[in-house]
């Protein structure tokens, strides 16, 4: 066998070369083959790239990897490769990207003895802490090396960086909701998505509209496993008014109605003698005649003539003055385009249809108007790329749309202007890099695709070939039969190995597409899916085994559904569970409720606030917290902080001296605190943040109050808020000598300015990032001024003392990347106090 597919190989390679016709494998193949091979050449690009940076190295396969470790500086993929990747988003095994050439590196550059660098970048500043912590709780309890092929442990977790636009404290409403439909026995079970869980996400998109002014319908997006049910999902979302775009394209793109009646339109201009498609085109909105107008020409002439010579027949009595006008313009219109028929190319043709008759202006006006267009555009694409392939005419390319209508094939998938503002609906494959605001993930109950498992023939890159035995049991006499072979398939040991093998890789590459979904989310995520009341006697009794979910209810699983249920009931996840029966969805007014026969399930979901532990959990949560690990600073650290944090590990240490422990030392236990809609109480925090966004606005070339009051009165505020900013007193700054410095320098003056730097933190000795913004500079040629507002509040010369010693450590972290940014040496530093009583204060430090 292994001669044989050699020889293959050798044989359409060297077809190949014969007709000078070569696939994406075979360049990469030989782009390696000259590196390998011609010393001259890989030195060259050596010297050339002093540096390799790969992103999204988790995708890589190894014919990249032989490629780049080859142009490396010393061949073997050391010094000065810079790989970026998430193994958690390892999903591209159909394009034989291997996650294993990771995870070797990651566990490798982990070792002390390694001479290379690992950088941990854990923050998340895409996504709420609710979207995270329920990711988290998910992958921790559902990974391990044998399914997941790593551990989600507590490098691998997320942790929320966006602290600016999302709270800290976490939200009820904004945790992550499964949303369940009920199934009627009824209903047909082959259909994979059913309307009643669409029809649950659209109620649900229109109740967010209403509920949420600030949210757009292109901030939502539904995410499928495939696309083939992407046309029933569309046109129930119609149905409710909501703009929608598939973003690979129905897959009935020749069955909408627009197209189907242009494509009516160009068979009557090829040929008028057929009466179908020319009637439909006298009807249809572009000639708008009536009913009773097409059976007074048809009555005209006699009942044997075809209906085009009953149009150019039309001068007897059933024929009124003003049909006559009409069905001349019609003639005089219709003839135009037949004689332009072998003048125009057929795109060409089309746009003169759409032009002269309006058409596009008219679907335009249509529900979901803006993709009927674009529907008409593709056909004119469509067309166009049918002509510069090398064919012409149109009775040809009528022909070949009628063929693929025949075939149930389809033309989607062009690129054209699709609508701006409308829910999106794509795989989950192609939501990759993307963000939302709110995400639904469809259809989870889908099963997961498992053919290879069913192969004769499994290949893995472990073991090679795993093949079934065929035996010939006539041949062996084990059986009598009249045929002249009795042949059977049996499992051999490298067969049944390799199967386990791939179906471990299958489910590992399904729980990362899931880890892709679930954080494409923002601020909210919805899970959906259908399920049988009696489908949950399975997940009854569900324990964790060592904080993973036991390896049956992994490998048993046959779809995402399966997992998330089977997670609620051994460890109550982080979500709100809510199901629906098509009863429930006759009211579309009516809210979720939770049927009784859920009832389990649904006081399951209750348990998701796990910050409400019990005392017992504290206290094994503490005995673990108390191992001493002796790399335990280590992992302490975070790969990105902020200045505020690194001062806070300084001041930290000063209290540790005189044996006061910081708060980070204590373990609490935190309620959930949800937000107060009735009231708004204005907090210090509150006004500090207000305060130091009216000085980024306040224009300081023309310091007054009245430009001043105007800059405030249009900022969004509560009034509350606006009334606690004392401009009276933000004015005295410019009393100052700093302040003059200020309006004599605005050119120079740069605000808000954000920076990052690496730096070696000194107890583990490991690099983490630090990422700020400084409140503003003033450059000069041989010097810079670095100042930062301070809104803390002090009445005495010791409490300014104390703010300035507060704030020492941040104010160098501010300066030093200033200097290292702009090659400076001098950089003053000027903290502007804000929090006084009656004037601003400022101090150098």
């Amino acid at each position: 066998l292994q001669k044989f597919v050699l020889y293959f190989y050798q044989s359409y390679l060297d077809k190949k070369y014969s007709e000078n016709a070569f696939e994406y494998s075979d360049i990469a193949h030989f782009a390696i083959k000259i590196l390998e091979e011609n010393t001259d050449v890989v030195r060259e690009y050596r010297t050339k790239y002093s540096e390799i940076m790969i992103d999204e190295y988790q995708d890589t396969s190894h014919v990249q990897e032989a490629m780049l470790r080859l142009l490396s500086k010393n061949g073997d993929g050391s010094d000065n490769l810079f790989m970026v990747g998430d193994i958690k988003q390892s999903i591209y095994g159909f394009r034989l990207a291997d996650p294993s050439l990771f995870l070797k590196k990651y566990h490798a550059y982990a070792r002390e003895d390694n001479p290379h660098q690992l950088i941990r970048l854990k923050e998340n500043f895409r996504s709420r802490g609710e979207v995270l912590e329920f990711t988290n709780e998910v992958f921790r309890h559902l990974m391990n090396e044998e399914i997941g092929e790593m551990i989600y442990g507590k490098e691998e977790e997320l942790i929320q960086g966006n602290l600016v636009d999302y709270p800290e404290k976490l939200e009820k409403n904004y945790y992550p909701e499964l949303l369940l439909y009920e199934e009627d026995s009824t209903e047909d079970e082959r259909d994979q998505i059913s309307d009643g869980e669409i029809k649950i996400v659209a109620q649900q998109i229109k109740n967010l509209m209403a509920s949420d002014a600030k949210l757009n319908y292109k901030d939502i997006a539904l995410l499928v496993r495939s696309k083939s049910q992407n046309n029933k999902i569309e046109d129930i979302l119609r149905d409710y008014d909501i703009p929608v775009v598939l973003d690979e394209g129905r897959v009935d793109f020749l069955k909408s109605l627009e197209v189907i009646l242009i494509l009516d339109v160009l068979r009557a201009v090829d040929n008028p003698l057929y009466d179908i498609p020319l009637v439909a085109t006298l009807r249809s909105p572009m000639f708008n005649f009536t009913e009773d107008e097409l059976t007074r020409i048809s009555l005209n002439a006699g009942s044997d003539t075809r209906f085009w010579k009953k149009l150019q027949m039309s001068d007897g009595k059933m024929i009124t003055p003003v049909l006559k006008e009409k069905i001349t313009q019609f003639l005089n219109k219709f003839t135009s385009w037949r004689k332009l028929v072998n003048e125009l190319p057929i795109h060409e043709l089309l746009w003169k249809i759409y032009t002269e008759t309006y058409y596009l202006d008219y679907v335009g006006a249509l529900p979901n108007g803006e993709m009927r267009q674009a529907n008409l555009q593709a056909l004119s694409t469509r067309a166009e790329l049918y002509e510069k392939s090398g064919y012409k005419g149109l009775f040809r390319f009528i022909k070949m749309i009628d063929k693929f209508m025949e075939q149930n094939n389809d033309l989607a998938s062009v690129n054209i202007k699709l609508p701006q503002n409308a829910v999106r609906v794509m795989t989950f494959h192609k939501s990759k890099g993307l963000e939302f605001d709110v995400v639904f993930l469809m259809n989870l109950q889908t099963k997961f695709n498992q053919r290879d498992l069913k192969e004769s023939v499994i290949l893995t890159r472990e073991n090679g070939l795993g093949m079934k035995y065929t035996a010939d049991l006539k041949k062996e006499e084990a059986v009598e039969t009249d045929f002249p072979y009795a042949l059977v398939k049996m499992d051999t040991l490298p067969y049944l190995v390799n199967k386990e093998l791939k179906r471990n890789a299958t489910l590992s590459e399904e729980m990362r597409v899931l880890y892709v979904a679930f954080t494409r989310a923002r601020k909210k995520l919805y899970m959906v899916g259908k399920i049988k009341e009696k489908e949950l006697e399975k997940y009854a009794d569900i324990h964790l085994e060592n904080g993973i979910l036991p390896d049956k209810y992994r490998r048993s699983a046959t779809g995402y559904q399966h997992w998330l249920l089977a997670l609620q009931t051994a460890h109550s996840l982080p979500m709100i569970i809510k199901i629906n029966t098509s009863s429930d969805l006759q009211d579309t007014n009516k809210k979720f409720t939770v049927r009784p026969n859920f009832k389990k399930l649904a006081e399951d979901s209750k348990k998701f606030d796990r910050i409400m532990d019990t005392i017992d959990e504290v206290k094994q949560a503490r005995a673990v917290m108390d191992y001493e690990y002796p790399k335990e600073a280590a992992t302490q650290l975070s790969s990105i902080q902020t200045p505020s944090q690194v001062k806070k590990k300084s001041y930290e240490k000063q209290l540790e001296l005189g044996n006061i422990l910081p708060t980070s030392e204590y373990v609490r236990v935190k309620q959930l605190e949800l937000l107060d809609l009735d009231q708004h109480k204005i907090t210090a925090a509150e006004i500090g943040s207000a305060t130091h966004s009216f000085m980024q606005r306040a224009d300081f070339s023309r310091p007054n109050l009245f430009d001043f009051q105007q800059t405030l009165d249009q900022m969004e505020l509560h009034d509350e808020v606006k009334n606690k900013i004392d401009l009276p007193k933000i004015l005295t700054l410019f009393d100052t000598d700093f302040g003059k410095v200020l309006v004599d320098n605005v050119e120079r003056t740069i605000k808000e300015a954000p920076f990052s730097m690496l730096k070696t933190d000194e107890v583990a000795q490991e690099q983490y990032i630090v990422r700020g913004i400084c409140d503003g500079f003033i450059k000069f040629e041989d010097k810079i001024i670095l100042f930062d507002y301070k809104t803390d509040y002090f009445r005495s010369n010791d409490q300014i003392s104390e703010i300035k010693k507060n704030y020492e450590v941040q104010m160098e972290l501010y300066a030093d990347a200033l200097r290292k940014a702009y090659g400076v040496n001098q950089v003053d530093k000027y903290l502007i106090l804000l929090g006084g009583p009656r004037k601003v204060v400022v101090e150098r430090i």
